[in-house]
This record gives structure tokens, C-alpha cells and sequence, in this order.
């Protein structure tokens, strides 16, 4: 088991040479250690070194890492220890292993994708879990002045992302992906700054482009979105944030739109939406 120190000095080392594992170096061991840091509030051991890492190895053409690895990452990062260390915090260092855990969740999902290893019930079983983080995640920080990104948004849905190209989601299960994106998108906590509207539009396009939902299903969906701002109903500042937050996403998508064949409808829709939005 390596220290903290002793971690950082291995991987720095094999970055400079491209993450190659050296013969004499035991691979599940420090995985193992990888996976034990990967909340550190040090940017460059948790971005630079382990990240970085993960996603060399991950990589099917790579070869690094097996499918018994990549399991072993998804079953870590989903646990109670990980995904759902301290949720409900707020400000707290907790944030970095709950956002870290989500990135490698996706990462464990887009290696099915690459090289199908999971069975249905453990990719609904991800799924459940995603949509209960995001229903709990109250720490929503972007970067974080000297510890670096935590960004647990941005990277859950990177996660969702890498979700919905799982072959066995049926049509409910994509709506509830949706679901959930809406409600990030509405949040009324803060205004996001950091890109979030952008990766959880990417979710959106990956659906459309898919065809994974009707344009009747996506355009009832956007419908949600359609509605008067009223800065007399509900709490103030909060609802006016979840306004912004709306019409941040919505012009993320509207533009995504415009570049997918087919969907010009759902474009012009999606720009009704924004024409309302601006003459509030």
C-alpha cells in the first residue's frame, strides 16, 4: 500500500512515459491505491496523475486495464463510501471524492460501450444510483481555489452520457436520464459557471442523435422548460438563478439542434421557448 507521497512519485514517473506499466510493477495493487486517492484535494495527483491515468489505461485499444478491473473501479466508486461520502454537504472537501467517483463511473460505462461486460441488472443498478446522487448532490462548485475542479455536475453528466449509449436502457429508462438532467438544469441553488449547462446539453444531443426517444417524447420533455418567469413566486434569489440556469441550457441546446439533421422543428421549438424567455 503507498503513501501518499510514494503514489505520486510512481505515477509521475510513468507520465513521462506515457502511463506505460513497467514489468515488476503490480497493476491491481495500485489500482488499488489509485482508487484510495481518488478525492484528494491535490489537483495534480487527482487531475494530472490519477485521472490522467485511468483514462490512458481505460482505453480498449490501450489493453491496460481489464474488464475485471474497470469492475472493480465501477463497484468502488458506486459505494457508500464513494459516490455518497458525505452527500448532502455542502463546501466541504467530501465533494472531490463523490465527483471524482461519478467520472469514473462513466469511464467504467464507456468501456461497456467499447467492450460489453455488464449485465443488464448492474447497468440498471448504475443507473438507479446516478439518478439518487444527483437527487442528493448539494455541493454544486465549479473550481475550487487551490484543490482544483470538483465540478460534481459537469461530471455526473459526463456519466449519464456515457449511460444512455448502454444498449439495454429502454425508452423509460432514457426519460428518467432526462428527468434528471431537467433538474439540474432548473437549479435554483446557484447560477452555473463553469460549463455545466454544456456538458448536460452533450446528454440531450447524445439522445437525439441516437434516436433514442421520439421527437414527440423530446419535445414533451422540452415542454417543462416553457413556462413564465415570475420572480414574485417562490423564494428570491432562488428562483431567479433557476431562470438563468433555463435559459443558459436552452440556448446550449438550441444551437446542438441546429447541427442534427431532422431536428430543425425541435430547433424552432427550442427557439419559441427562448423567444418567451427574452420579452419576460
Amino acid at each position: 500500500m503507498r503513501t501518499f507521497d510514494e503514489l505520486k512519485n510512481t505515477l509521475a514517473q510513468m507520465k513521462g512515459n506515457d502511463f506505460k506499466v513497467a514489468n515488476g510493477i503490480d497493476l491491481d495493487g495500485l489500482v488499488d491505491d489509485m482508487l484510495r486517492f481518488v478525492g484528494d484535494t491535490d489537483p495534480e495527483l487527482r487531475d494530472d496523475l490519477i485521472c490522467s491515468a485511468f483514462y490512458t489505461w481505460a482505453d480498449e485499444d490501450n489493453g491496460t486495464l481489464t474488464t475485471s478491473h474497470m469492475h472493480k473501479i465501477l463497484n468502488t466508486c458506486i459505494s457508500d463510501d464513494y459516490l455518497f461520502l458525505g452527500i448532502g454537504e455542502n463546501g466541504t472537501d467530501s465533494v472531490f471524492k463523490r465527483a471524482f467517483s461519478s467520472l469514473y463511473i462513466g469511464l467504467a460505462l464507456c468501456r461497456h460501450d467499447e467492450e460489453p461486460y455488464l449485465s443488464k441488472e448492474e447497468v440498471q443498478g448504475v443507473k438507479q444510483t446516478l439518478l439518487r446522487y444527483i437527487k442528493e448532490e448539494r455541493d454544486f462548485r465549479g473550481y475550487v481555489e487551490g484543490k482544483g475542479w470538483a465540478h460534481s455536475i459537469a461530471h455526473v453528466s459526463d456519466a449519464l452520457n456515457d449511460l444512455v449509449f448502454c444498449d439495454c436502457l429502454s425508452r423509460e429508462d432514457v426519460l428518467e436520464v432526462l428527468d434528471a438532467v431537467k433538474n439540474m438544469a432548473l437549479n435554483s441553488t446557484l447560477v452555473y459557471e463553469a460549463g455545466e449547462d454544456d456538458r448536460m446539453a452533450v446528454v440531450f444531443e447524445s439522445i437525439c442523435e441516437e434516436e433514442l426517444l421520439s421527437k414527440e417524447d423530446i419535445k414533451n420533455w422540452l415542454s417543462a422548460f416553457d413556462y413564465r418567469f415570475d420572480g414574485k413566486s417562490g423564494s428570491y434569489p432562488q428562483v431567479f438563478y433557476s431562470h438563468v440556469n433555463r435559459r443558459h441550457f436552452l440556448r446550449c441546446i438550441y444551437f446542438q439542434l441546429l447541427a442534427i439533421e431532422g431536428f430543425e422543428e425541435i430547433a424552432e421549438y427550442v427557439k419559441g421557448i427562448l423567444g418567451r424567455i427574452e420579452r419576460e
